[in-house]
């Protein structure tokens, strides 16, 4: 009787393994950034694939599937900040994604915003290591998540990361706080073992601002424990490789590309047996678009066109970029921040301006193509003589200034520095406002030399938007930079 019931147990092992796929396949993507068709280029054809074109790579697809999300579905972006996320949210919705992990812009949003995504999610949005400021999880978010595949249980963790450079410190946001990954990790691969899983996969976000080393997966792996697949938004990470015996590939990013992960098992054993990767460039020529996905897509352009035609503002003239050697367009930014700081001064690289405003009738559309960069207006206290050497520092025909007149020799090295009252005082205390780009630039000591400083946490384009909307009432600076005696306006 023992041995019938053994030999029935050894058929029953042998006709599940018959019964199971040699492989499966697992897409992963990341960084949609509020777009949810290609941006940019749009390949240059015509058509912007992204999610519709997506759809029908995944659904031609023959082996069993999942597919992934990295996270940051939102972004300071045109795109992103119009619709904080919801809409890419919305193209995932229809595939429907199997597993995500929410990136760091999608956890800085509004407490308001970020419950919205998460609501609206129909599928698992997992924080193993990420909590709420109390200390407590947060409900709506499981720390891992367990799917059947084809016989195969499959474990999902995720892991947020917004340091590479110190991945075990604690991070705090203003509704979150990111703990440290291996310990986090470690608990969640535990658990996933002892509720049956037999292929771990790791969700690895970073922030979109950071970039990690190759060691970094090294430590990680001999920390956090055995996982088999670590799916990552990692810049560092450009195709596949092995760490500890742990497979790292990429997951394509920003709607252009999709990461395509087949997994090899023993049929005997049940174990992997091989992992491959590759990238696929989403090409809406080639592999068309989803049309259910094409109408939403369409429903958000035509919300968008409409959002960025609305008139902000009127101007008494035109404002070039750049005309014989001046830059309106700076100087007027720079005039702008000053009145609205209330500061001694302001800076205003002119990196930050892309285009000059052609019309007297402002649309927001223009103020974004001028002023791409999303940069935040930061205060500055500083010492006089410590204003002069950063002044210094910075290369000459870089960057414009207001409420103040520089004096270049003609070999464009800075000899004079004054204020509307006269010459700068070594010991006076003056207030400069400048784009936090200053801040963080290798070319300038103006962090490092100041007394205090302070994030205004106004973005530089709404600030330009303010004086747009005031229709430039305000009296421009006239004298701003002069060399061999003459004056920059």
């Amino acid at each position: 009787m023992n041995r019938l019931r053994l030999l029935a147990a050894i058929l029953l092992i042998v006709l599940g393994a018959c019964t199971r796929k040699t492989s499966i396949v697992v897409f992963s993507t990341a960084r949609a950034r509020g777009s949810i068709q290609a941006p940019d280029d749009c390949f240059k054809r015509g058509s912007c694939g992204g999610f519709p074109a997506l759809k029908n790579i995944y659904d031609a697809e023959p082996l069993p599937k999942i597919i992934v999300d990295l996270g940051n579905w939102s972004a300071d972006t045109p795109a992103g900040r119009l619709t904080k996320g919801s809409a890419v949210m919305e193209m995932m919705n229809a595939f429907p994604y199997d597993a995500a992990v929410p990136g760091i812009t999608d956890i800085t949003l509004q407490a308001k915003d970020f419950d919205r995504l998460a609501d609206s999610a129909r599928f698992p949005l997992i924080a193993s290591n990420l909590y709420q400021r109390s200390g407590e999880r947060y409900d709506k978010m499981p720390q891992y998540y367990i799917k059947d595949v084809n016989g195969y249980r499959i474990g999902f963790l995720s892991v947020l990361l917004a340091n590479p450079q110190k991945p075990e410190k604690q991070k705090n946001y203003a509704r979150f706080r990111i703990e440290k990954g291996s310990y986090d990790a470690n608990l969640a691969i535990n658990t996933l073992k002892r509720e049956g899983a037999q292929i771990i996969i790791m969700l690895l976000s970073i922030d979109p601002s950071a970039e990690s080393d190759r060691t970094y997966y090294r430590k990680f792996t001999k920390a956090a424990g055995r996982v088999n697949l670590i799916i990552t938004d990692d810049p560092a990470v450009r195709r596949i490789f092995r760490s500890n015996k742990t497979w790292v590939v990429p997951a394509g990013a920003g709607n252009k590309k999709v990461e395509r992960t087949e997994i090899f098992f023993n049929p005997e054993t049940g174990k992997i047996s091989a992992v491959e990767s590759g990238t696929i460039d989403i090409d809406p020529l080639k592999y068309k678009e989803n049309q259910l996905l094409h109408n939403i897509a369409i429903k958000y352009q035509i919300e968008e066109k409409k959002h960025f035609a609305r008139k902000i503002g009127t101007l008494r003239s035109t404002l070039p970029l750049e005309n014989d050697g001046i830059h309106p367009m700076a100087n007027f930014a720079a005039d702008c921040i000053k009145l609205w700081a209330k500061t001694n001064a302001s800076l205003m690289p002119f990196s930050e301006t892309a285009a000059g405003f052609s019309s007297t009738t402002v649309r927001l559309s223009d103020l974004y193509n001028a002023f791409p960069t999303d940069s935040d207006i930061v205060f500055v206290k500083i010492r006089g003589e410590n204003l002069i050497d950063s002044l210094k520092s910075l290369p000459y025909g870089t960057f414009t200034v207001s409420g103040l007149k520089l004096y270049y020799s003609k070999d464009k090295v800075l000899e004079k520095t004054e204020s509307a009252a006269g010459p700068l005082k070594a010991d006076k205390i003056y207030q400069v406002a400048v784009p936090d780009s200053m801040i963080t630039a290798e070319n300038t000591s103006l962090l490092a030399n100041a007394a205090e400083f302070a994030n205004s946490r106004r973005p530089t384009r709404d600030v330009i938007r303010w004086c747009t909307a005031s229709r430039y009432t305000f009296t421009p600076y006239t004298e701003r930079i002069i060399q061999n005696g003459r004056t920059s306006k």
